[in-house]
């Protein structure tokens, strides 16, 4: 199987179930009559949006600012940002970083705020949802310098802001130009890009969208040569390919950054075990979580990677949150299931459903989960007949 081809089909089952599981949170509020697989069709045709680049921005409806100064308008001749995400995301995590660096390149220009979301349903206070940001910046101390409100337990910032603009999953970013208007809804991969147009009084969303689909297919060409190279093995050269890729595409850092771990577990398996023993020693779900996606995209590694892993995500989640919890059980299920230990598999796929309706976020998201038992219950029995 070509890693092109492994990567987009080990990502869709654990995609879906983060999608579903965010859908089933929102659904309550926003009365969602479907739920669609991502990537199945654009995100705005769950939500029919009425909220669209070129609009004036909704008013700021943050709960609570727990992080520099609060924005309560758009000052005009000044660029903002609003980054919708959740301590549960690692993709929002792994992000934080870089929007701290954009905070200082412009300071003064661009006004950075994340707005933390859809957390516990038990989070029923404002002060409890500004707790669990104040609490992850701790834990993360100088990951996040920009600032930072909460939508709180009256969510009103998504039935504003994301749900009239149909966006189903985070990180979510709002850019706002400096006429007060939206001129960018979406992913913050290419924020760079934008900003700088923005300032320089360049940007066109058309032009942008044209640009980004092209690199999107340059980025898929470059994987199909390391696909071709790891099933050549080749591990030499998955390593510089992989190296290149991050080099050009900076953007793309939640691919990248497992594809680097292929590069290593691939050429270097005791270097990787060695990687993913130091992420669970200093309890960093954010590394395994990272070295658990380059497993899934690359199938047939050392079993020892595997089932470490499985241990490992399992290990760093954040035992308080049954969100990261129940992600973690799935993680190690898909883990497990890669080096034949369906029975394992069962039981962490059917401890992550529990987890999923002490959540309360059941529903759809529970199909993903019924879907994953019920396919590992078979392949156990199979495997079972096949020994006898």
């Amino acid at each position: 199987m070509g890693l092109a081809f492994a990567l987009a089909k080990a990502l869709k089952s654990f995609e879906e179930l983060a999608m579903r599981i965010v859908v089933s949170l929102l659904a309550p509020l926003l009365a969602v009559a479907a739920v669609l697989l991502p990537g199945s069709v654009a995100a705005q045709d769950l939500f029919s949006p009425q909220l669209k680049p070129g609009d004036p921005a909704p008013p700021v409806s943050v709960e609570k600012w727990v992080q520099g100064e609060p924005v309560t308008s758009f000052e005009k001749g000044k660029i903002y940002v609003m980054e919708f995400w959740a301590t549960w995301c690692g993709p929002c995590i792994m992000g934080m970083p870089h929007l701290s660096e954009l905070n200082k390149k412009y300071e003064g220009k661009v006004v950075i705020s994340g707005i933390l979301i859809l957390e516990q349903p038990e989070t029923e206070t404002p002060d409890a949802y500004a707790k669990l940001a104040t609490d992850f910046m701790q834990k993360h101390p100088g990951r996040i310098t920009y600032r930072v409100g909460v939508d709180g337990p009256s969510n009103k910032m998504v039935k504003t802001w994301m749900a009239p603009a149909g966006q189903n999953g985070i990180p979510c970013t709002f850019v706002i130009d400096q006429a007060g208007k939206i001129a960018y809804i979406g992913h913050p991969k290419e924020l760079d890009v934008i900003l700088e147009r923005l300032l320089a009084g360049k940007f066109d969303l058309e032009t942008f969208n044209t640009e980004t689909s092209v690199r999107d297919e340059q980025f898929n060409l470059r994987l199909r040569e390391v696909s071709a190279a790891v099933d050549a093995k080749e591990f030499n050269k998955v390593a510089a390919l992989i190296q290149q890729i991050g080099k050009d595409f900076p953007a793309y850092d939640s691919v990248t950054k497992p594809l680097q771990f292929i590069g290593i577990a691939s050429g270097d398996p005791d270097r990787a075990a060695k990687l993913i023993q130091s992420a669970i020693d200093t309890k960093s779900a954010l590394d395994i979580g990272v070295y658990a996606d380059g497993l899934r995209m690359a199938p047939g590694l050392p079993k020892k990677l595997y089932e470490l892993t499985a241990q490992g995500v399992i290990a760093t989640a954040d035992p308080s949150d049954p969100i990261a919890q129940l992600k973690a059980y799935f993680k190690a299920s898909q883990m497990c299931e890669a080096v034949g230990n369906y029975a394992a598999a069962l039981q962490m796929a059917e401890k992550s459903k529990e987890l999923l309706i002490s959540a309360n976020a059941g529903g759809q998201a529970a199909q993903v989960l019924d879907n994953a038992i019920e396919r590992l219950r078979k392949k156990g029995d199979d495997a079972g007949k096949t020994s006898q």
